[in-house]
């Protein structure tokens, strides 16, 4: 009995690391924005680098409206990435201000093709971002 306990928990724990790994490399690569529930955007990429980095560039009609780096973190258990926003090139922050961070649900679809972020902080804003081919 003991031996079957400890076995299946092994192997949740196991399925947990693994199920953690294949998100964070479904996250991983250049993603263009494919549609948006809010008028204000039109273009987008953002990229998540395998170190635990992402930049974010929003723009419309080819003005940027947004861009930020920072780090990034995945809680798998409640489907959200969190952006630690540390670089604003081109919005009019103080450099005074503390640093915000954008957190996002998420949900992938299309093979892990598509992304869907859905911001907390914009209640009914969606974004759909496609993954570009590595190719």
């Amino acid at each position: 009995m003991k031996n079957t306990l400890f076995l299946a928990l092994t192997l949740s724990l196991f399925g947990c690391k693994t199920s953690y790994k294949s998100i964070r490399k479904a996250f991983i690569g250049t993603w263009h924005l494919s549609s948006s529930t809010i008028n204000t955007l039109d273009k987008g990429m953002i990229m998540y680098s395998p170190d635990g980095h992402m930049v974010a560039l929003l723009s419309r009609n080819d003005s940027l409206i947004i861009g930020y780096s920072g780090k990034y973190k995945i809680n798998t258990k409640e489907s959200v990435v969190t952006h630690f926003r540390d670089f604003y090139p081109l919005i009019p922050f103080p450099k005074g201000t503390p640093v915000p961070i954008f957190i996002r649900d998420y949900s992938f679809s299309e093979n892990g093709q598509v992304l869907t972020l859905k911001p907390k902080e914009t209640k009914g804003q969606e974004l759909v971002w496609r993954k570009v081919s590595s190719r």
